[in-house]
């Protein structure tokens, strides 16, 4: 399937049982106190899951938000903060979104992994953002996908191609991959650090390889969205 543009999506049709999500309750302990961002309203929440780590007993937490801004944002950075059963803070850890340029309504994938503390009852991710003058180049990208896959070994494998149709050169291009299942809520999304296509600088008319292959899920996986980050 190839499809045109920046924000670029891929429909995959598979089979297998919708995954549910898992949060787990304790008792409830003492508390000590930490800071927790409210967030400043850039970002909201569309989708999020927790997935558990064996055997290391730590769990990520994934996230699909859209921006609320009417400008382009950047250093978009996520806050989670872990709860006891009475509402008091127990811990904060940060990470930052995929993209590194989200323009106005625009969507990206969110990852944090982390062990959660001992009796958390709940928890929330908030958001905040910057204004940016970066722009993505969001024309005459093309995106073509061949032999999608799931290995014995390695799971799931989504090989992508990334085609220059512009006149000028595109640099840093970079593939974010991101799994839903029917009801469209996010499943998994790709964990490799290195997200960029190879070449990742592409003159007028070149192409780039790159190959999702680093999901912690596919279960349930109904249809993935692929987008591409590139700019001039």
């Amino acid at each position: 399937m190839k499809v045109v543009g920046a924000a670029l999506l891929l429909v995959l049709l598979c089979t297998g049982p919708v995954p549910v999500a898992t949060t787990a309750t304790a008792a409830v302990g003492p508390a000590h106190r930490e800071d927790c961002s409210h967030g400043d309203g850039t970002f909201k929440v569309l989708s999020k899951r927790t997935a558990p780590h064996q055997p290391s007993g730590s769990f990520g937490v994934y996230a699909w938000i859209q921006s609320r801004a009417k400008g382009w944002r950047t250093h978009v950075r996520g806050e989670i903060c872990f709860f006891d059963k009475r509402g008091r803070v127990l811990e904060t850890e940060r990470s930052y979104a995929d993209a590194l340029a989200v323009a106005p309504r625009g969507k990206t994938s969110f990852y944090i992994s982390e062990d959660a503390p001992a009796r958390w009852h709940h928890f929330t991710i908030r958001f905040q953002s910057r204004k940016t003058a970066l722009r993505t180049v969001r024309h005459h990208v093309d995106v073509a996908t061949h032999d999608v896959r799931i290995d014995e070994l390695t799971g799931l494998q989504v090989p992508v191609t990334v085609t220059n149709r512009n006149p000028f050169t595109i640099d840093h291009v970079r593939v974010f991959v991101t799994l839903f299942d029917r009801r469209e809520r996010i499943v998994s999304t790709n964990l490799m650090t290195y997200d960029y296509t190879d070449p990742d600088r592409l003159p007028a008319g070149a192409s780039g390889e790159f190959v999702a292959r680093s999901f912690h899920s596919h279960r349930g996986m109904e249809r993935a969205v692929v987008q591409v980050e590139a700019f001039r």
